[in-house]
């Protein structure tokens, strides 16, 4: 009889704890499988079976769970993604402009907060396999340079005339780049 009608709460506690466990195990073995979708069905799982808490909840709400599913779903794979483009596949994939605002929220909350506390999912994959990567490289000259350092004003120039812009963006590549405007050096 209980398969007749099943629990929404015990469908996805089952599926998820099943996903949970096979996904990684997938990523592990040396065979070619995805790692976006995945996430975004866990993440749509774990939407939903809060949505169905909520519905639960508050009865005459009107909350949808679909609608948490598809927040989640975009939510976990940007925040394990480090990618902002999650919530425009989410808007092609569904066709649904109503959600918006909350996919968009959620994604942005993600995207900080994976940023603060952990490295990309791809980048973890990357190192626990050996595979170089180049990680963020920032010019060294770049952390002690101040808006004034790479500035002119107008009245600086010899003649007086204000530069054209082709030479400010030489004179300000030289600074960036630490060279002494020599072509170059």
């Amino acid at each position: 009889l209980m398969w007749a009608t099943p629990s929404p709460f015990w469908t996805l506690a089952c599926w998820l704890a099943l996903k949970l466990a096979l996904t990684p195990a997938s990523l592990a073995l040396p065979i070619p499988c995805g790692l976006f979708t995945p996430l975004f069905a866990i993440g749509a799982a774990f939407g939903r079976l809060w949505g169905e808490v909520l519905h639960a909840a508050l009865p005459h709400a009107g909350v949808v769970p679909g609608a948490y599913a598809v927040v989640g779903a975009a939510a976990l794979t940007s925040g394990a993604t480090h990618t902002l483009s999650t919530s425009v596949i989410v808007f092609e994939l569904t066709g649904q402009l109503h959600h918006m605002l909350p996919v968009l929220v959620a994604v942005l909350i993600a995207y900080a907060v994976a940023g603060t506390f952990t490295a990309s999912v791809y980048d973890v994959l990357l190192s626990l396999r050996g595979i170089p990567y180049l990680p963020r490289v920032h010019s060294a000259l770049l952390y002690d340079a101040y808006a004034k350092d790479v500035m002119h004003r107008y009245a600086d120039d010899a003649d007086g005339v204000p530069p054209t812009p082709d030479a400010e963006a030489a004179d300000g590549a030289d600074v960036v780049v630490g060279g002494s405007g020599g072509g170059g050096g």
